[in-house]
């Protein structure tokens, strides 16, 4: 017996060389794990990527760009209708330089863990992307989403430092979704449950 790796697993991983990706052609149809841990730790990577696929498989971008220390604005949007079970698990953790997110529209986010830890300890990013999903099953699909984010701002209640909507697609009953969505950032609200609304002093990226 023997391990079959998926297709570009650590492809690149720990490339300290590699600066531009962004003409790089990545297929239209995802398979489950395979572009886990791609450029992971490719800390001179400034531009990634386009990533057409609307269907985003299990552990499909897992770890993709983690550590990816001088990405900065990255891809317009990760066009994917539908984020499956760690989909998108700490894809962009710990790009420190990060300061602006794809956008997110997918509708469905099923599985669990999809979207875990997806840009903890992006310490720079500024702005937050909105969260249209109205299907979500599973459980822990935004936990830790924007963990360590320190210059993400956000609050229950509406104010003059908070004054932006932000709109889960989906109405929140429990935090098994979101525990520790902001811990460690810089606003008043860490864990959002039984809302659909909450403020931000942030831009939404939509």
């Amino acid at each position: 017996d023997y391990y079959v790796y998926p297709k570009y697993y650590r492809l690149f991983a720990s490339n300290k060389t590699l600066l531009d990706a962004s003409k790089l052609i990545l297929e239209d149809v995802a398979e489950p794990a395979c572009y886990e841990y791609m450029f992971e730790g490719c800390s001179n990577l400034t531009f990634p990527p386009q990533l057409p696929a609307l269907y985003i498989p299990s552990s499909a971008y897992y770890y993709m760009f983690s550590g990816c220390t001088s990405l900065t604005n990255v891809i317009d949007s990760i066009n994917a209708t539908i984020i499956n079970a760690t989909g998108c698990q700490s894809m962009f953790a710990n790009c420190t330089s990060l300061q602006t997110p794809p956008k997110l529209p997918a509708l469905t986010i099923s599985g669990g863990f999809a979207c875990w830890a997806m840009f903890e300890n992006c310490t720079s990013l500024n702005k937050i992307p909105e969260l249209p999903a109205t299907s979500i099953t599973g459980t822990a699909n935004y936990n830790n989403m924007f963990k360590g984010c320190t210059l993400i701002k956000m609050s229950a209640t509406q104010t003059a430092e908070y004054p932006n909507e932000y709109t889960f697609g989906a109405f929140m009953t429990t935090n098994l979704q979101t525990n520790g969505m902001f811990d460690n950032t810089g606003g008043t609200l860490f864990t959002p449950y039984d809302v659909q609304t909450i403020y931000t002093a942030n831009e939404i990226v939509r």
